[in-house]
């Protein structure tokens, strides 16, 4: 019994292998991202509402401060043109799919007599007119040759086209090139927001450090009046005899070392004034005059919600993502390069001429063809294009894991911050208390004679360490509070604020 044999198409093995690229990627990032069920070590697992991010503040000049960041800060301004930019070359890969349209004019002149040599029309004429010549019919030379007489000296030709040409798509490698270019356009968008993150917390930190300043010069002041109180005690107890010079001259030199260390924070203040310029829009030659005294309450720890919605509004993990699903779909486009292609084109015009110089003749025209290409040799150049592409895929997908790694890890780092920040805080104010308490019976006993001067100086000293270390404490705090809203990705403000 003979078996038949089945013969496959060549054309169905391409096609065949062209589709089989469609694998989706979907089913692969499924592995990538966390499991719905995974939560963070700490924070509460609500979902995160815009209120408990930047504006959970209540603070009119960081908010304001932010919105105009977000509107005219330079770096945000030329990731806007980023995305026109990604946008037009997108436009510029989805005219690839479309058919396109082209009208053509042209217009030619040339000698009549060298016109004849190819021209039927020319020629016969000519040879119609020398044939009537030698026969002597019509009468005269002159009857003969008026068959050429019309003709000018130049002949004018010419044409206008319409062309059409439809590319054929069969197997979507133009459509895969174009949904690479708008994946590209997406991750511009993503960008966008991860610069507007960016330049957010930066502003928010150099505001911070401002106020920080200004509540360590208000520290500052009160330790120098404390300190010229002292100095004029420890002056009077000198002539009384009660302390020795020796204890003036201590008293001195901590009021002078408190006093150094005002000019470095007025110009530390100066400069976090001009980078806010910078960073609002207002120019490099600007300030930005701080208002507000004191560092503000640290808001409450705003949901965290879950790793997996974190995927959703992590700027950084969609960026990665795009690059995934661009890179993903350039691949599929170079695996289609090895099928061949098609094209079909088709024209609609007129051709014009004009031989005595004075009347046009005009003739319609049309034409049209299909165009099949089979790549079969390119030095290798589609196979080395086809690896490439692999390569950039898994690189891509190495770059996602990375992504959603991170994210992951700068929320839960942050939240340990926290965590650690507020105990420490707590202690820290105890010493202040203890410290303040210790200064308060110290002064009392100076002044009754019970102890020297050197317990209350480094009573002093303790008590004004403990102060610079709580409003440390309290700025780092809020730091750590801005990392969390970056890491979170939290909404930021939408318009600008205005108010007391």
């Amino acid at each position: 019994m003979n078996k038949m044999r089945q013969e496959v198409h060549p054309l169905l093995l391409v096609s065949l292998f062209c589709w089989s690229t469609e694998a989706i990627a979907s089913e692969d990032i499924q592995e990538i991202l966390p499991v719905s069920g995974a939560r963070f070590s700490l924070g509460d697992s609500e979902d995160v509402s815009p209120e408990s991010g930047w504006l959970g503040w209540s603070n009119v000049e960081l908010s304001n401060l932010l919105s105009s960041g977000l509107v005219a800060n330079s770096d945000i301004l030329t990731a806007m043109t980023q995305i026109e930019q990604a946008s037009a070359v997108a436009s510029q890969v989805a005219a690839n799919v479309l058919p396109t349209v082209a009208l053509q004019g042209s217009m030619n002149v040339s000698p009549t007599s060298s016109s004849g040599f190819g021209n039927p029309t020319v020629t016969v004429l000519e040879s119609l007119s020398e044939l009537l010549e030698s026969s002597g019919e019509w009468g005269s030379e002159a009857s003969s040759s008026s068959l050429t007489s019309d003709l000018s000296d130049n002949m004018y030709a010419g044409s206008t086209v319409m062309t059409v040409s439809v590319p054929v798509d069969i197997w979507g490698a133009n459509i895969n090139r174009w949904q690479a270019a708008r994946w590209d356009s997406r991750v511009s968008r993503s960008v966008l927001e991860t610069v507007k993150i960016t330049v957010s917390g930066l502003i928010a930190s150099v505001w911070i450090d401002a106020v920080y300043c200004k509540a360590q010069l208000r520290v500052l002041a009160e330790q120098i009046e404390l300190a010229q109180r002292i100095l004029t005690l420890t002056h009077l107890r000198y002539e009384n005899g009660e302390a020795s010079a020796l204890d003036v001259v201590q008293q001195q030199q901590q009021l002078a070392a408190t006093q150094a260390l005002v000019p470095p924070l007025r110009g530390a203040l100066r400069a976090s004034e001009q980078q806010l310029a910078v960073l609002t829009g207002e120019g490099h030659l600007q300030t930005f005059p701080i208002a507000t005294q004191a560092l503000p309450e640290l808001p409450d720890l705003p949901a965290v919600g879950t790793p997996l919605e974190l995927m959703d509004r992590a700027p950084e993990v969609l960026v990665a993502l795009g690059q995934y699903y661009g890179a993903d779909h350039r691949r599929k486009a170079a695996s289609k390069g090895l099928a061949p292609t098609i094209g079909i084109s088709g024209q609609y015009g007129w051709q014009h001429v004009n031989m005595d110089g004075e009347q046009w003749q005009s003739e319609p025209t049309w034409g049209g063809g299909l165009t099949l290409t089979m790549p079969i040799f390119h030095g290798g150049g589609n196979l080395g294009a086809i690896r490439a592409a692999h390569a950039a895929v898994d690189g891509a997908r190495n770059e996602l894991i990375d992504a959603v790694q991170t994210a992951i890890y700068d929320v839960e780092v942050v939240l340990i911050k926290e965590q650690e920040g507020a105990a420490s805080h707590a202690l820290i104010s105890q010493q202040v208390a203890a410290a303040r308490m210790g200064f308060e019976l110290a002064e009392r006993e100076y002044r009754q004679g019970v102890v020297g001067h050197l317990t209350l100086l480094l009573a002093q000293q303790g008590l004004t360490q403990a102060e610079l270390s709580l409003l440390t404490s309290s700025r780092d705090r809020l730091y750590t509070r801005v990392q969390l809203y970056q890491a979170l990705s939290l909404p930021l403000p939408a318009g600008e604020v205005r108010g007391e």
